[in-house]
């Protein structure tokens, strides 16, 4: 999924979350949970390009055709279990009556809003989305796609 779509996904939920709490930082939390794990791609890349001495092309990182070429899908800050760690932590703290829990909350929703995108708008299987289970596949992309992302 592009980044423009999880930016205008954060900010469409964000504008959702400040109409129905109008609560600022709640809106926010919301948006950054939207953007925020895919800073995992830029840095993915970012290795490929040292290990590989290529020169970083915007448009070979945008097509995510660099997962192809070095045969690995790592993307550390995607994964179900980071959802459900975000998911049961806001309901503790909402538990104990903690202010941070609402931030909480609307952080995760973000979260969980960009792996569903991802999901829907991807070439990873659902079960690519668990860290767990692209470990166990030792991150092979191979393994983890649908359908290549090379035509």
């Amino acid at each position: 999924m592009s980044p423009e779509k999880h930016l205008i996904s954060g900010i469409v939920l964000g504008g959702v979350i400040y109409a129905a709490k109008e609560n600022l930082m709640a809106a926010g939390l919301c948006a950054a949970g939207c953007v925020s794990s895919d800073i995992d791609h830029l840095l993915e890349y970012g290795i490929y390009s040292i290990k590989r001495k290529c020169k970083p092309s915007l448009k070979e990182f945008l097509s995510g055709q660099y997962f192809v070429k070095k045969g690995t899908i790592v993307l550390f800050l995607h994964g179900y279990e980071y959802a459900l760690c975000l998911r049961i932590a806001s309901v503790l703290l909402g538990m104990r009556n903690c202010s941070g829990s609402v931030y909480l909350l609307s952080f995760t929703g973000g979260y969980a809003s960009h792996l569903i995108m991802d999901l829907f708008g991807n070439v990873i299987g659902s079960w690519g989305y668990s860290f767990i289970y692209r470990a166990h596949m030792r991150f092979r992309e191979d393994r983890l796609c649908i359908k290549s992302h090379l035509k």
